[in-house]
């Protein structure tokens, strides 16, 4: 067989033949260059695999799901007065969007309304700069959401730093 020229067709060259036949390139190039495409195939499935796995979070109780909560959750001391305390659990409420029902300052309690159940949040103290805020559902059914004793406390350390002001009386002009 004689060999007339070589075309070169992308990167693998084809011999053109006497009989009119086209010859691929070397056979051992061409084993080569599978074993090369098959390698860098598995390394791309390995990086995706390795880099692209799903994140989860932690497997922790669900703030927004009804559940059977502990009465330990629902009890928390603070550095502060009590006086402070109250103040604050009345701005949790509210900032909270929870329904205040009642409020009592002499015994320090708050009754709310939170997803279609009553919770009183009682301020007790500990001493002259320490006092404890306990939030218990009125029926003492403790089967609820614990976001929302979660989300009182919450509120009640992100604004403790905060001092307690008297607002000026507003004085209407009319």
């Amino acid at each position: 067989m004689e060999k007339r020229s070589i075309k070169y067709n992308g990167i693998v060259p084809i011999k053109v033949v006497a009989s009119g036949q086209r010859e691929r390139g070397n056979p051992k190039n061409q084993q080569f260059r599978l074993y090369c495409f098959a390698a860098s195939f598995l390394a791309m499935i390995f990086a995706v695999l390795l880099f692209f796995q799903p994140v989860f979070a932690a497997e922790h109780p669900s703030s927004v799901t009804v559940q059977n909560v502990s009465y330990g959750i629902c009890n928390k001391a603070f550095n502060m007065p009590p006086e402070k305390l109250f103040y604050l659990a009345i701005a949790s409420a509210g900032a909270n969007r929870f329904a205040i029902n009642e409020i009592q300052s002499k015994n320090g309690y708050i009754l709310f309304t939170a997803a279609n159940k009553e919770f009183l949040a009682a301020v007790v103290r500990l001493d002259k700069t320490h006092s404890a805020l306990k939030i218990t559902p009125v029926n003492n059914i403790y089967y609820f959401a614990p976001g929302i004793v979660t989300n009182f406390f919450k509120y009640i350390e992100l604004n403790s730093a905060e001092e307690v002001k008297t607002l000026p009386k507003r004085v209407d002009k009319t």
